[in-house]
This record gives structure tokens, C-alpha cells and sequence, in this order.
């Protein structure tokens, strides 16, 4: 939605340095890096990609050493960043050779339908839902009280995501069962560790699909009631 470089930089530049460590992502937000990115990237080499859980990517282009993700691969590789930074929305920094060049905003998109989705699991007996995300506090419950989930659990590195349902499962009382719906690479231990783990099939990653007992091929949230 937005990109604020830093001082002595412009948002094309830092568009461009996302794009290139982001384009052997298929994750959502590197994609939408991507078609942000107005340049053609074609032809220019990109070496030492490194995705790393929970944090971002680091990457070596056009001859410089590029940094994308978040607050902690900034801190992990001792860059400084302006304490002021007020967004709303999940915040994309990027740094150069170690320097910090800029920050890219990203918001995302509820799923058409992902409303109604909640709502008919209600209908149908679910008696809780709980979001899990690695968003910003703020930016998931804003969701959260946009599509009516009951509980939020936001920040979490891939590996908290585990632990989070293994607390779940802890509460589970009778006959309950708890599902687990998601996509993405750092989904597929809890996919696998919940009751019922049900992979989004056509934007996931194999990873998921794999651990999953059931695949929605189609990514319609309405077909999980």
C-alpha cells in the first residue's frame, strides 16, 4: 500500500531491493512486493537467497548485500532503524549493505467470504475460533473484529504456533476436536499436530498440502462449514 525510504533513497529504490530478494518467494507478501516493483528485474543476479522462519530474507544483488523482513532479521543483523516508525499495517524493512533504506507497507486483503466462512462454522457447532498470526498485535485484532474471531494470539514465530495449539489441545474437554486451517511453509508442523489440519490446496505450499488431512483445492473459506 505504501513505501517510506529513508533519508538519501526513493521508493522506487526500495521496491526494487525488496523485489529482488523477494522474487524466489511465493509467500503473499513477497508476491505483492513483486508486482509493486515497477522495474524489470530480468537478467540481474541474484545469489546467497537465504529465507529465514519468522524473520525474512537476505540476499546478494546487483552487488549489494540486501535485507527484507521484519524487526527481528533487522536486530539479528545489527541494523539501526528509526524508532519512529508509526504504521498501521504489517511493516516490510529494508535495508542495503547493512544500512537501513527504507519501510514497505503492507495490508492484507480479507478473503471474499471469510466472514460468512466464520459464521457458518458457528451454525454448524464450532464453539471457538482463535486466530494465529505472525501479524502485529494491532493489525490482527483489527481483523479479527472485522470477520468476528473470538481469540487472538498475534507475533508468533512459526515455531509459537505449535506451542499455541499444543495450549489448545491442553483445554480440549469431551469429545472436542480442534482444526486447524492455514497455507504457508510454517504452517505445516501445526497442520499436521492439530485433530484435523485443513491446507488452503491451490495458494499453499506442498509442505502444507502434505501435512494436511484435508485439501480445499479451490481456497474458498466457505467449503471449511
Amino acid at each position: 500500500t505504501e513505501a517510506h525510504p529513508a533519508e538519501g533513497w526513493v521508493k522506487e529504490q526500495v521496491l526494487r531491493l525488496a523485489a529482488l530478494a523477494e522474487q524466489f518467494s511465493n509467500h503473499p507478501i513477497s508476491r505483492s512486493i513483486q508486482e509493486a516493483c515497477a522495474d524489470d528485474l530480468t537478467g540481474v543476479e541474484v545469489t546467497d537467497v537465504q529465507e529465514r522462519g519468522g524473520h525474512g530474507i537476505t540476499a546478494q544483488a546487483d552487488g549489494h548485500t540486501i535485507a527484507v523482513g521484519n524487526q527481528r532479521l533487522m536486530d539479528a543483523l545489527n541494523v539501526a532503524v528509526p524508532s519512529d516508525l508509526n504504521l498501521n499495517g504489517t511493516t516490510v524493512l529494508v535495508a542495503c549493505n547493512g544500512v537501513y533504506v527504507g519501510v514497505i507497507l503492507v495490508a492484507d486483503q480479507v478473503k471474499v467470504g471469510a466472514k460468512e466462512a466464520l459464521s457458518k462454522l458457528k451454525a454448524v457447532g464450532v464453539s471457538k475460533t482463535v486466530m494465529l498470526t505472525g501479524d502485529t498485535k494491532r493489525v490482527a485484532e483489527a481483523v479479527a473484529a472485522e470477520l468476528g474471531v473470538d481469540e487472538v494470539r498475534s507475533d508468533l514465530l512459526p515455531a509459537d504456533k505449535v506451542s499455541k495449539v499444543e495450549e489448545l489441545l491442553g483445554q480440549q474437554r469431551g469429545k472436542a476436536k480442534l482444526a486447524f486451517v492455514g497455507d504457508g511453509i510454517n504452517d505445516a508442523p501445526v497442520l499436521s499436530r492439530a485433530d484435523i489440519g485443513i491446507a488452503m490446496g491451490a495458494m499453499g505450499s506442498d509442505a502444507a498440502i502434505e501435512a494436511a488431512d484435508v485439501v480445499l483445492m479451490d481456497d474458498d473459506p466457505l467449503k471449511i462449514a
